[in-house]
């Protein structure tokens, strides 16, 4: 706190860690980062709350040597419109760029291993995203990110978690990859705009609410793989004209 709304904040090429809410509530409008040819930057991690809601920030280029973002580094940061995470970067921590209501562009890294829950929660305005091969998708990732029409998920990726694209009221659709074998908890529950989300075979478990309020889902073919499906999995699809149980189910509800 304390800065100027029109103060830059350069961090010295030195320095490996930003410390736990080190910018917190500042009013500062970019961050640069001294790197240069013979003064690389030796960021590796940017610690817990360290820009929490820097409302005004504007700007941020990350460089090579960053490892870690943390839980919360960048919740509520409301200037930012685009994020590139570099490649160097293994892990995004919880929450920490949720909220960022402005970012319309994404780019993730395929380095990223460990992705927080809610990540990029509630970030409104984001378009489309892709997820590259290798990478996770969490709890709540793109929860209530209402603009999202685009989704591209790796088809290394083994299920989709609990609200992950929960309250997505924009998104049309989405190519579920082939290796997924559960669809947790209320992952795409009140996308109101979801007409087509076609179960892949070697789905086996369908959690409850999953599909939850996908008023407009029309068609979702069910698998012969499927064992599991969940509590009110498909409550208020309204346009459902049929679905078929695949006779392999032995449970349902539960």
């Amino acid at each position: 706190a304390g800065f100027d709304e029109e103060t830059t904040i350069q961090i010295p090429y030195t320095i490996q860690e930003i410390g736990e809410g080190a910018f917190k509530n500042s009013n500062i409008k970019k961050i640069v980062f001294e790197n240069e040819t013979n003064k690389k930057s030796a960021l590796a991690v940017i610690g817990k709350e360290a820009f929490y809601a820097c409302k005004s920030l504007e700007a941020v280029e990350f460089h090579t040597n960053l490892q870690i973002i943390g839980e919360s580094a960048f919740y509520q940061c409301w200037g930012l419109t685009g994020l590139v995470i570099p490649d160097s970067v293994t892990k995004i921590d919880k929450a920490a760029f949720k909220e960022c209501k402005n970012i319309v562009a994404l780019t993730l890294s395929n380095s990223v291993a460990t992705m927080g829950e809610s990540a990029f929660e509630s970030c409104t305005s984001l378009p489309s995203v892709t997820v590259p091969n290798g990478v996770p998708v969490s709890k709540a990732e793109f929860k209530g990110c209402t603009a999202l029409t685009s989704v591209t998920l790796p088809n290394t990726l083994d299920k989709i978690e609990e609200s992950a694209f929960e309250n997505c009221i924009a998104l049309p659709s989405i190519d579920l990859p082939a290796g997924i074998t559960q669809i947790m908890k209320a992952a795409f529950k009140n996308c109101v705009m979801l007409r087509e989300a076609d179960v892949p075979d070697g789905v086996t478990a369908i959690g409850d609410n999953a599909f939850e309020a996908c008023v407009k889902l029309q068609s979702n073919k069910l698998p012969q793989s499927l064992r599991t499906l969940g509590m009110q999995s498909y409550l208020k699809c309204g346009s459902f004209t049929e679905i078929i149980i695949p006779e392999n189910v032995e449970s349902i509800g539960k």
